[in-house]
């Protein structure tokens, strides 16, 4: 069934007229062979004759101006495989730089094109009056791929014949989620286990020790006896333990299907200095921990899998950036089970 359904997908991609212009040619043909021929009948013969030079006429014009565009378009993508890298925003209209020519030799055509990779790509195509086609697009979710593949289609303006084909460009193309009415957020700081406050929030007053019901195996030195004889209850004081607010902050973005605002925080967070100055960030599909914006920035927008979903990687980001010693890692994850 797979192959069937390949080779079929093939023969409709190559097959250059549409239902459409099936239809015509199918009623043309019947009518010039039963009305046309065996009847005389001279209005429906020149009615079919005018109906397929039409049809032969606008396949003539799809098919060589196909070849003779995708042509040019794969001498300019081929000589614009060390151009800038593109960079843009989740929902948003951006430019990309990728322009056609207008069609001025050919008449009755019209071109255009989409985004097949990456996803979740909404392509206008601008076009102003004597200049070229010009690309614009409003990306749904982030990325960063090396490599972008547009569908192009060409197809006349009454809709009879249609050639498609597919072209890949090398690209560094970025796409940062969308930050929003989000402007700013608390400082976050990471907690260490050790000395320091027993309430991180508050003030550094009292002492610092936690009581709460014997239980059988606790020791009998730590029984709160004064209390027992007043209230008849048995209570154990133990040692409370402390954070301390750490100078240095681990934070890391986990991906799933619906992680864009989890993301957007990200951003906003290394954007404004949000985990302070000496941080260390991770994401899924990072193969080390990022320690300066641009590539932080870089592993948000990959954090997102476009095909193949990313592997599990808090455990390594952990053992990468902390080490042996006990330290707290700040988690961006989406509102879900």
């Amino acid at each position: 069934l797979p192959i069937i359904g390949k080779i079929s997908h093939t023969i409709y991609g190559s097959y250059p007229l549409t239902l459409q212009g099936t239809i015509v040619l199918l009623i043309s043909t019947i009518s010039l062979r039963i009305f046309g021929y065996n009847s005389m009948d001279l209005v429906i013969f020149a009615l079919a004759i005018c109906a397929l030079v039409i049809l032969i006429f606008c396949l003539f014009c799809v098919v060589i101006g196909g070849f003779i565009i995708q042509k040019k378009i794969g001498g300019k993508v081929d000589q614009k495989n060390s151009c800038d890298p593109v960079s843009v925003e989740v929902g948003f209209p951006n430019e990309t730089g990728f322009k056609v020519a207008s069609i001025r030799l050919l008449p009755l055509v019209k071109l255009k094109w989409k985004f097949i990779y990456p996803d979740e790509i909404e392509t206008r195509i601008r076009a102003k009056k004597g200049g070229p086609l010009s690309e614009e697009i409003v990306p749904n979710k982030r990325c960063k791929i090396n490599h972008v593949i547009r569908k192009f289609s060409l197809s006349d303006v009454l809709g009879f014949c249609r050639y498609s084909w597919i072209q890949k460009q090398t690209l560094n193309f970025t796409a940062l989620p969308q930050t929003n009415t989000l402007r700013a957020i608390p400082q976050l700081r990471s907690l260490s286990a050790e000395d320091g406050l027993s309430n991180p929030s508050g003030k550094p007053e009292g002492d610092r020790m936690e009581i709460r019901r014997y239980v059988p195996g606790d020791s009998i030195r730590d029984v709160m006896w004064k209390v027992y004889a007043k209230t008849r209850q048995l209570n154990v004081r133990l040692a409370e333990k402390s954070v301390l607010q750490d100078t240095q902050t681990a934070a890391y973005l986990l991906s799933s299907d619906r992680d864009e605002a989890a993301a957007a925080i990200a951003r906003m967070s290394l954007e404004t200095g949000s985990l302070g100055e000496d941080w260390t960030f991770g994401a899924d599909g990072c193969d080390h921990p990022c320690r300066d914006l641009k590539s932080a920035l870089d592993a948000v927008a990959k954090s997102r899998a476009i095909e193949v979903p990313h592997e599990y990687g808090l455990d390594k980001f952990l053992r990468f950036a902390t080490g042996k010693s006990s330290t707290y890692c700040i988690i961006f994850a989406a509102a879900e089970i």
